[in-house]
């Protein structure tokens, strides 16, 4: 039963850190991208696209989901 605990906090440890890896690595990947391309800029960009649909736009049913 002790051998099961260390086991099962042993994982649970683990995936911790894998995910705060994970997430850092995300953030970093979010940082250079945005100093990249600013956010500003990029949102221009998919606004100028012919298949870019305004809120406004959308059904009702759609707003309502």
């Amino acid at each position: 039963m002790k051998l099961l605990k260390k086991v099962i906090i042993g994982i649970i440890i683990l995936c911790l850190i894998v995910g705060i890896v994970v997430i850092g690595n995300g953030f970093a990947m979010y940082k250079n991208a945005i100093k990249e391309t600013p956010l500003s800029i990029m949102v221009e960009e998919i606004k100028s696209k012919d298949n870019y649909t305004k809120i406004e736009e959308l059904p009702k049913i759609y707003k309502d989901a």
